[in-house]
């Protein structure tokens, strides 16, 4: 029984000095844990109350991640105004490959190292792993990068770097499990109400923070100096020697009016344009555009003070039963507004311009590298294109000729209206340098025109004698085209335009740039006079009174002067100057 009991007292003690080791008590586990080290991935803070940590923190921070690897992508302009006193981590164990962080200073943005980054130069291969160990400003030491087994983070202050007041450190640089990269330290200074945004067609990169402008609105205005395409006229005055009555092809007669174009003086006008971005990323938004260009009003005049003879040539289709002296028919033929033994009389053209137009159109950031960008626009266009073209001739008949007392004026009026609706695309390409900006932007609209023209024409006598006129209508505008006429047609209307601007603010820029803008299909004034008359419908010809070879003149078979509804081209450019503001 002592063996046994001694037995009994030795393998009790066994147990109970064995106990701790194994940890079971009662089936459960007694014996105490390790502390796991607490791992916090760095993440997105949106916290907005957060002091502002010092610029030579920051600075010094950047200088350290590039003694790792990390190098700087330029980008042109200034964070510093968006830089709020927020500071924000990155969870760089969502990043594969760079992922630029945006700093206060002038290092906008730091990408990560690239994973076969080593710090060792004579070892900067892919696959290696033998490179030195990097010291930072601090007295921190940074281990080379490991691909293969990453160390956890060590959140905790290390005493050099304190830690924020959101819990996250400043501290070393290591790396997160299952990165692929080693991680940054909290950059401070940054604004957590920015975020992120993607940047369209860039390979390098997937993300950034959101642009150094986060104005979500902008407009300018422009004030422009173009020139447009002038519209052709036919010749409307001539002069010559007394025999030849002013009809071309006669000897010594040369055009004085018209033969050329008219409305070719610089026009003035304004432009102005609007846009909003839906969010601060500037990724999708609306841009839209107004412009009027108003063409001063030019005016050539020729009078008998100048010219002894004026005559207002035109083509005769009639024939005559009886040949009149001086005349060919069916030829060409005038009308004498002064001529020496006739009259005195002057003839006089104006011509008025005003174009306007209008634009709205869906915005896309498309294409992006830091520095330039690509938008394209999808929307709609107007156009509107209004022109006059008036046509006066006064006349006083002589003493002692059969047109003693007859005094008036002869009217033509040609005014005509294009309206173009259609959609349009386009690109905006800008490039920032520093201050400076280069906007270029390229838009084609296709689309219809509605073109109408309207004719009016009249004579206005006084005097004590007048011509007794028995058709209405003046010269070129007689009965058988007088009225309202409208055609539509399909046109293109592209424009360039490209513009320097300097940065005078954040929120404000001046700009000079060049306009190119071309408009297919319209109809202009000058294209829808017709030189061919029939002789038995101009009123100051109708009375034997004062043309007694009328009665000699036949009717025709066809309807002269018609409608020619011309089609022909517009196209105006210039410079233009203004300034920018966003908000």
């Amino acid at each position: 029984m002592t063996l046994i009991a001694k037995f009994i007292n030795i393998l009790g003690i066994f147990i109970i000095a064995t106990l701790p080791m194994y940890g079971q008590v009662n089936g459960q586990d007694s014996s105490p844990k390790p502390k796991k080290p607490k791992i916090t991935p760095l993440r997105y803070q949106p916290k907005k109350e957060q002091p502002v940590q010092a610029t030579e923190q920051v600075q010094a921070q950047a200088e350290d991640l590039i003694a790792v690897g990390a190098t700087a992508v330029d980008y042109p302009r200034n964070l510093n105004e968006v830089l709020a006193p927020n500071p924000i981590a990155v969870d760089l164990s969502k990043t594969t490959s760079y992922s630029p962080i945006a700093l206060k200073g002038d290092l906008p943005y730091l990408p990560l190292p690239d994973p076969n980054f080593s710090s060792d130069k004579g070892n900067n291969k892919k696959g290696s792993t033998t490179s030195k160990t990097t010291t930072l400003k601090d007295g921190a030491t940074v281990p080379p990068p490991s691909l293969s087994e990453p160390a956890p983070v060590d959140n905790t202050d290390t005493g050099k770097n304190p830690p924020s007041s959101n819990g996250i450190s400043s501290g070393p640089i290591s790396s997160t499990p299952g990165s692929t990269a080693p991680n940054l330290p909290l950059i401070q200074g940054l604004n957590t109400n920015l975020g992120s945004c993607e940047i369209p067609g860039a390979s390098h990169f997937q993300r950034h923070p959101f642009p150094d402008d986060v104005s979500r609105w902008y407009m300018s205005g422009e004030y422009l100096m173009w020139w447009s395409k002038g519209a052709n006229l036919p010749i409307l005055a001539t002069t010559g020697p007394a025999a030849s009555n002013g009809i071309l092809g006669n000897p010594g007669v040369v055009p004085i009016i018209g033969g050329g174009q008219i409305g070719q003086s610089m026009s003035s006008g304004f432009r102005f344009n609007t846009g909003y971005w839906f969010n601060p990323c500037h990724d999708w938004g609306i841009d839209a555009n107004f412009f009027f260009l108003s063409d001063p009003t030019t005016t050539q005049t020729v009078s008998s003070n100048n010219y002894p003879l004026i005559a207002r040539p035109f083509a005769a289709p009639n024939t005559v039963s009886t040949a009149i002296p001086g005349i060919t028919v069916p030829g060409q033929f005038a009308e004498l507004t002064a001529a020496p033994g006739v009259g005195t009389g002057s003839v006089a053209v104006n011509y008025t311009s005003f174009l306007w137009g209008a634009d709205i159109s869906l915005r896309r950031h498309w294409l992006d590298n830091g520095v330039s960008s690509l938008d394209w626009i999808l929307g709609y266009r107007y156009l509107n294109l209004n022109e006059n073209l008036n046509i006066y001739e006064n006349f006083s008949g002589a003493a002692g000729t059969n047109f003693a007392g007859v005094n008036g004026t002869i009217y033509d009026q040609f005014h005509t209206t294009n309206s173009f609706n259609g959609g349009q695309v386009g690109l905006i390409f800008n490039r920032h340098v520093g201050r400076w900006t280069l906007n270029a932007v390229g838009k084609v609209a296709l689309g219809a025109t509605y073109s109408s023209v309207d004719i009016n024409g009249g004579l206005a006598q006084y005097g004590p004698n007048f011509i007794n006129t028995t058709v209405p209508g003046g010269l070129l505008a007689l009965n058988s085209n007088i009225g309202h006429h409208s055609q539509t047609n399909f046109s293109v209307v592209p424009e360039f335009g490209i513009n320097l601007g300097y940065d005078v603010t954040p929120h404000m820029r001046v700009m000079l740039g060049y306009t190119f803008l071309y408009w297919t299909g319209v109809m202009r004034p000058g294209d829808q006079i017709n030189p061919v008359l029939d002789l038995k419908r101009v009123p100051v010809l109708s009375d034997p009174k004062y043309f007694p070879s009328i009665a000699n003149v036949n009717s025709i078979n066809t309807v002269q002067p018609n409608v020619l509804m011309k089609k022909t081209d517009f196209a105006a450019q210039g410079i233009n100057f203004g300034v920018r503001f966003t908000w």
